[in-house]
């Protein structure tokens, strides 16, 4: 019998226990420094908010993704776009005088920087992340990037920052050259096609997603979106002022 007692002794207390949480006290209060039992609706409401934050996390990702997607696939089909350019006949030069002047405008308006002295081109940025930038060979060396050039095709490349098929040259500082004369163009040729013939290879352009995405995005352009393509007008003098009337 006393055992028969202890074991509905011991029942009530178990369900006792079950109808008043943990606390281990009767009538369901939490005994002191303990924290109530969490419910089964408050449990399944955090639950619910931590798949809703998942999903929601995920669906940004997925976006994300997206749209890093389109804009380097946007950036890509940008830079092989076809400009067309309204270019100005300029007459070729080969004499002393120009040769001497495009030397000058060569050394000193930064073309060294990109493609060497010798103008065999170099690589001029190469952070070991996926960012090189390498100059094409601009000699008249059989093979080079210009060995073929007509002026016209110099005048797209310098001042416009295009290639002679119509594509932009992503890198070529053009915004620098855009409003050259047609005198310093000229010169600037004329000393480029006399200079000695270099070994050198094609431009290599190799930019990294970021770079992609920011191009595709508008927030990097190329040269050809910096400048204005209107041909410079020949300054008027006084003479040509005095003549108009």
């Amino acid at each position: 019998k006393a055992t028969q007692s202890m074991r509905m002794t011991t029942g009530l207390l178990c369900l006792m226990s079950a109808c008043g949480g943990n606390s281990g006290t009767a009538g369901g209060e939490a005994a002191p420094g303990v924290p109530p039992a969490k419910t089964s609706l408050e449990i399944i409401m955090k639950k619910t908010w931590l798949q809703r934050a998942g999903y929601g996390l995920l669906a940004l990702l997925a976006l994300a993704a997206t749209a890093i997607a389109v804009l380097a696939g946007y950036g890509h089909l940008k830079a092989s776009r076809k400009l067309e350019v309204r270019l100005e006949t300029v007459a070729a030069r080969s004499d002393a005088v120009a040769i001497e002047r495009g030397g000058y405008l060569f050394r000193s308006r930064g073309c060294t920087e990109c493609h060497g002295s010798d103008g065999a081109g170099r690589t001029f940025v190469d952070d070991g992340k996926g960012l090189r930038l390498h100059a094409p060979n601009v000699t008249p060396a059989p093979g080079s990037a210009t060995a073929h050039y007509r002026m016209e095709d110099w005048d797209r490349s310098i001042r416009h920052g295009v290639a002679p098929g119509g594509r932009p040259l992503l890198i070529m500082p053009s915004e620098d050259y855009n409003r050259l004369t047609n005198d310093d163009f000229a010169s600037l040729v004329a000393f480029l096609r006399q200079m000695p013939a270099a070994a050198g290879g094609p431009a290599e352009i190799s930019l990294p997603l970021p770079a992609r995405v920011l191009y595709g995005a508008g927030v990097i352009e190329d040269a050809a979106q910096k400048i204005d393509h209107t041909p410079l007008r020949p300054r008027r003098t006084r003479d040509d002022a005095d003549d108009a009337f």
